[in-house]
């Protein structure tokens, strides 16, 4: 093989590695900037059928620990403890540092819910910044 035909095949080669890569790396990006929102609120709702309130509480933006107090969302949450026999994410959208998610949610009891969710990003971190439930 001549000098010329193996750098053409080093090169080649090279390319080849670089566009997979590339590939790759905006799959992802792509799927983190989708999945992310998506991961807190399945995380938050894990919280809170297993009564974990304080994680629970660690998922909320500030601006909503700051409305709510501990001591309500303590009790809200802890009627929530078990209750749920499944939870999806139907819906993601994701504009910026702003994600809407509707949470198909069914019961123990066998009864259905969606929760609305916006998440924002605070400090770099996707938060549970409000929840209203259909």
């Amino acid at each position: 093989m001549s000098r010329g035909a193996k750098i053409a095949l080093i090169l080649s080669v090279s390319a080849i590695v670089l566009m997979i890569l590339a590939v790759v790396l905006i799959a992802v990006f792509l799927v983190n900037v989708v999945t992310a929102p998506a991961d807190v609120a399945n995380n938050y709702m894990k919280a809170l059928n297993t009564g974990d309130i304080s994680t629970a509480w660690s998922y909320l933006t500030t601006r909503t620990q700051n409305k709510e107090t501990r001591k309500g969302f303590d009790l809200k949450a802890a009627s929530l403890k078990g209750s749920i026999s499944k939870w999806d994410t139907s819906i993601v959208s994701n504009q910026n540092d702003e994600a809407k998610i509707i949470m198909n949610i069914t019961g123990t009891d066998g009864s259905h819910h969606a929760w609305d969710m916006t998440l924002i990003k605070q400090d770099g971190k996707w938060k549970v910044d409000q929840v209203s439930r259909g």
